[in-house]
């Protein structure tokens, strides 16, 4: 039986869904003038897509069955290529609001002070979650809540998103954080341990799980943790224990089906990459009061304790900061001393992530009056972009 009647039909599916695409981006009057790169990349995609189309008929055409199989493969870039220009930059340049194009700005700003030099252009979509799509990391898709745009409360995490950019672009990132745990593991494995044989056998088996457990996206996850507190410092270190209080999620679970590691292991990498300084200050030792009371009821059992232990997070903390001074030579390392007492408008806020370390500084010695606080901050943020 052959698939190529398939092939055919869905070579003339996806000819009208990129001819719909392509005609809808053309009818967006500004999109050449406001995002010139962004229509470049998406116009390559669009021709890209119209190539793989061709392709497919060809296959069809020619009757090549020998060939059929593979094109399979053909289908799924189509899709990916629809999932991307349809599911995503689409909706986003169809309602880009005045909030998203000053949000944009600011966002494009703080990323090439980040480190990421060749970003051209950030889109963003007030909707949803903190998250990035970086297939086109000359141009990402950042996503944010609507209130993101009204506050400066969680903005750390979008620093977090820019990590993701930078692990995906350079090999070396994963590479690098990949070849520290199996080194790790392969010395633990290799490390003397009085048991009989059985015991050696299943101690064996349990580290190489472990080690395996550290897969691309937890090691992409995990690096973006480190490299956001690197940048962002205290600010993301308060953000992200926030988060991890908040979620409800056990800190100490090890999930084999999340991409994410264990909160608790994701707390201690963010206070592993503060500043030395910062470590040892007043404010991170209360933020760690935090999560020291949230977890005193819990202890980590011996799968975590195996699979994300501190000399484990240590090894990933300095290999994943080394990256980064390799990859983005341009990111600065977030040292500048914490305000002693809330800041007063206008600060002397030089930049975003001095702006949110005072912002934290603010909320913690000012719980009731941070909402006042904050408000003239945020329309000098907005109205300068």
């Amino acid at each position: 039986m052959s698939i190529l009647p398939y092939l055919a039909v869905k070579a003339a599916e996806y000819s009208a869904t990129i001819n719909w695409i392509e005609w809808r981006l053309q009818s967006l009057p500004t999109l050449n003038e406001a995002h010139p790169t962004l229509s470049a990349l998406l116009t390559q995609r669009i021709h890209a897509a119209q190539k793989r189309i061709n392709r497919l008929k060809t296959i069809v055409s020619l009757g090549l069955s020998q060939l059929a199989r593979r094109a399979v493969s053909v289908v799924n870039e189509l899709e990916y290529d629809v999932i991307i220009l349809s599911h995503y930059y689409l909706p986003a340049l169809l309602k880009e609001s005045l909030a998203e194009g000053r949000f944009r700005i600011m966002a494009l700003s703080a990323a090439k002070r980040s480190g990421l030099d060749w970003v051209d252009d950030i889109i963003v979509c007030l909707q949803g979650g903190h998250a990035v799509i970086p297939t086109l990391d000359r141009c990402p898709l950042l996503f944010a809540p609507p209130h993101q745009a009204t506050t400066l409360l969680d903005l750390p995490g979008m620093f977090h998103e820019f990590g993701h950019i930078i692990y995906l672009r350079f090999q070396d990132v994963p590479g690098t954080l990949s070849h520290a745990v199996q080194s790790h593991f392969r010395d633990l494995e290799q490390a003397p341990a009085p048991l009989d044989p059985q015991q050696q056998v299943e101690r064996r088996k349990a580290i190489v799980d472990a080690a395996t457990y550290w897969n691309f996206s937890r090691l992409n996850e995990l690096f973006c943790d480190i490299y956001a507190t690197y940048v962002c410092g205290p600010a993301h270190y308060y953000s992200f224990v926030d988060l991890a209080i908040r979620s409800g999620e056990h800190p100490y679970e090890v999930d084999h089906a999340d991409e994410h590691p264990p909160l608790g292991a994701r707390v201690e990498a963010c206070r592993m990459s503060l500043f030395p300084h910062h470590a040892g200050s007043h404010f991170c030792r209360d933020v760690g009061s935090f999560w020291q009371a949230h977890t005193e009821s819990e202890a980590p059992g011996a799968e975590f304790k195996l699979i994300c232990g501190a000399e484990l997070l240590r090894v990933l903390v300095d290999a994943g900061m080394g990256a980064i001074q390799r990859v983005v030579p341009t990111a600065s390392r977030y040292v500048r001393d914490l305000a002693a007492e809330v800041p007063s408008y206008p600060a002397t806020s030089s930049s975003l992530e001095e702006l949110l370390n005072d912002a934290v500084v603010a909320l913690l010695k000012d719980p009731e009056g941070y909402p006042g606080w904050e408000r003239p901050f945020v329309e000098a943020l907005y109205s300068s972009a």
